[in-house]
């Protein structure tokens, strides 16, 4: 097994390991540390008709009445989307 290095703007280096191609190989991203803004993280809305074209809040939750007042059913939901706004900066690490 080879490897290589290159800096990158924070403390860990990037290393890139390469296998001799194994079928089953676990993947390992680690993120270096110190690098400005690396992931950012939105929240797109919820499927419910009233938020429709809005933006996107960290939870939601409903809930409607059950038939014959025997209740009612509750529903929450969170959508986050987190990005890698430099994925080169990740360090990839197979086994």
């Amino acid at each position: 097994m080879a490897f290589g290095s290159e800096s990158t703007e924070g403390v860990c280096r990037e290393l890139q390991f390469f296998g001799n191609g194994e079928k089953g190989v676990t993947v390992l991203r680690f993120p270096a540390q110190g690098v400005p803004d690396l992931y950012i993280s939105s929240f797109a809305p919820a499927d419910y008709m009233e938020t429709v074209n809005t933006q996107g809040i960290p939870y939601y939750s409903k809930i409607e009445p059950l038939p014959f007042n025997k209740g009612v059913a509750g529903e929450a939901q969170s959508n986050p989307l987190h990005l890698c706004t430099r994925p080169l900066a990740q360090i990839l690490l197979e086994l």
